[in-house]
């Protein structure tokens, strides 16, 4: 579960466990997820899914593919230096 997966580098990292925001939309549910960490705030939002259960799992995998993201373009920039 995606869920699981950034509980567990929220508490690697010393940072907010993930708070989810659950709302209804087009038919369906969105969810936004809040994190926080020493010097940032995240705040990223999932697909519209046909349950609260999938909505927080979509927004979770798009919060660890933004995370993915930025450790690739960091580790991208440190081989360059």
């Amino acid at each position: 579960m995606r869920r699981k997966e950034l509980d567990s580098i929220c508490n690697e990292n010393i940072w907010t466990i993930p708070m989810y925001l659950v709302s209804p939309s087009d038919g369906g549910f969105r969810v936004l997820v809040t994190f926080k960490g020493p010097d940032f705030e995240c705040s990223l939002g999932g697909d519209t899914c046909s349950n609260p259960r999938e909505a927080r799992d979509s927004a979770a995998a798009r919060v660890l593919a933004n995370l993915r993201s930025k450790q690739k373009s960091a580790s991208d920039f440190d081989s360059k230096a």
